[in-house]
């Protein structure tokens, strides 16, 4: 089934793209991971969004990735190349280069933690929401 481009973020949160082909874990790399799994997430609200998935293979497939992850804040996964890195920060998307095994609720809850008690400026901006001064 093809992917289709998941709908904006709830508002007050922000998109969270984990690259992860356990569906536990971070522990894809952002190039050859056969899924991301979206989640919103805001200082009370944690929503799963949906699940991407791709075959690895053809050409444009970093464009196709980035195509569906637009709309995300964040993009956390295992490995990722410095060029590639480089593209998807231009394309507004933070990469964060997670220790391999990170599982995903735990990541999901301590983010969702630091967006309650003190979010950075840029983050709260993305929600939505004034940054605290």
């Amino acid at each position: 089934m093809p992917n289709k481009v998941p709908p904006l973020p709830l508002p007050g949160t922000i998109r969270v793209a984990c690259a992860s082909d356990s569906g536990v874990a971070i522990d894809g790399h952002f190039a050859t991971c056969r899924h991301y799994f979206l989640y919103d997430v805001g200082p009370q609200q944690l929503h799963f969004a949906a699940t991407l998935t791709f075959d690895g293979k053809g050409k444009g497939e970093l464009e196709k990735r980035l195509d569906l992850l637009q709309g995300s804040t964040l993009a956390c996964m295992a490995q990722i190349g410095g060029p590639a890195a480089a593209r998807v920060s231009r394309a507004g998307i933070l990469p964060l280069k997670m220790p391999p095994g990170t599982q995903l609720d735990a990541l999901l809850h301590s983010l969702q933690q630091r967006l309650a008690s003190a979010p950075p400026p840029w983050l709260a901006r993305q929600m939505g929401v004034q940054p605290a001064v």
